[in-house]
């Protein structure tokens, strides 16, 4: 099993930005960089805190999804209630803002990630 600092991978120096490729000056867009976070973190979600795996439900659910049209889990469904919880507080988040949100948020860990590796 990867370890998470062994899944880190360069990213875009401001979050949401645009950036070049390599390929010809293409810009890469938010969706661009949202796909690559989210197959990020399908890689390193294992070693990722509850908390933080929550959240990034939440924003993943709210980019793609809209607002959350599920009903309440079973209150003995911890994991499902504390996701449910977190897309819930998103609602009226529009997806652009959720995306962005989500880009931010991988990028910090991955920031984080790279301070820890270097120490």
């Amino acid at each position: 099993m990867p370890r998470i600092d062994q899944c880190a991978v360069g990213g875009p120096s401001s979050p949401g930005a645009l950036r070049k490729t390599s390929d010809g000056g293409q810009m890469e867009s938010l969706e661009d960089e949202f796909q690559e976070a989210v197959k990020f973190i399908k890689r390193c979600e294992r070693e990722l805190d509850r908390n933080v795996r929550s959240q990034l439900y939440g924003l993943h659910s709210q980019s793609t999804l809209g607002d959350c049209n599920r009903p309440k889990p079973f209150f003995l469904n911890f994991r499902g209630r504390r996701k449910w919880t977190e897309w819930v507080l998103l609602k009226g988040t529009e997806s652009h803002a959720a995306k962005l949100r989500y880009v931010r948020m991988v990028n910090e860990l991955k920031s984080a990630t790279e301070r820890d590796v270097t120490r």
